[in-house]
């Protein structure tokens, strides 16, 4: 009896052994290890991701790179016209008309050029941004930086007034070509023209208080 009910047992023992050699929990397991991943989704050991790593490495100086080079834009924008006027205004004794008109108008074109390369490559849609050069007056309670505001108007100011002096100085070239003074014209010209820049990109009001006063005394 003990022996016939082992007989009968095996092929129920035989099949339950060899329910654990079916590949379908494997082949389970594989798909759903593949769903997990999804279909935008990558592997740690995928190369996609060295290569996006490697294109973020590559990028990240990039942007510091660029706000510098506008950074040195904004200054060279009202910083040309000053130097303009402080060369000419140096050798106006021995400069002759033409030749002091024609560096005041390259100082001021390439002012010009200056604006226009920031705005094209200014992201004015968010705000604008101030560049703040120096703490100029700082007090308790109150500190006036020397700065300067970025933003849609500015630059717009910006072109106009570098753009519009350019044609200014072209046309004064032949103006003053007999003036015995036209010299010290084309400096307070280009002295002008950064007054004028100071009042339209000055940050705070004390700024643009001094470019006002400045196109006052220029005047």
């Amino acid at each position: 009896m003990f022996g016939a009910d082992v007989q009968q047992r095996e092929p129920a023992v035989d099949g339950l052994q060899r329910v654990p050699q079916r590949p379908a929990r494997t082949g389970v397991r594989v798909l759903h290890h593949a769903r997990g991943r999804g279909r935008g989704h990558r592997g740690p050991g995928d190369p996609g991701d060295d290569e996006a790593q490697r294109g973020q490495r590559g990028r990240e100086p990039t942007e510091p790179l660029e706000m510098v080079g506008q950074d040195v834009l904004v200054l060279l924008v009202p910083a040309l016209p000053l130097l303009g006027a402080v060369l000419i205004g140096t050798l106006r004794k021995r400069l002759s008309a033409g030749l002091a008109g024609g560096l005041a108008t390259t100082f001021l074109a390439g002012a010009f050029a200056c604006s226009v390369a920031l705005f094209l490559s200014e992201h004015t849609e968010l705000g604008g941004r101030t560049l703040r050069l120096f703490d100029w007056i700082h007090v308790e309670g109150m500190m006036i930086p020397f700065a300067f505001r970025i933003d849609a108007l500015s630059l717009t100011m910006m072109l106009l007034v570098t753009g519009v002096g350019t044609l200014i100085h072209l046309y004064s070239i032949g103006y003053m070509h007999a003036d015995g003074r036209a010299s010290t014209f084309f400096a307070q010209l280009n002295l002008f023209c950064f007054a004028m820049l100071l009042l339209v990109m000055g940050s705070n009001l004390l700024i643009t208080f001094i470019g006002w006063e400045g196109v006052g005394l220029c005047s």
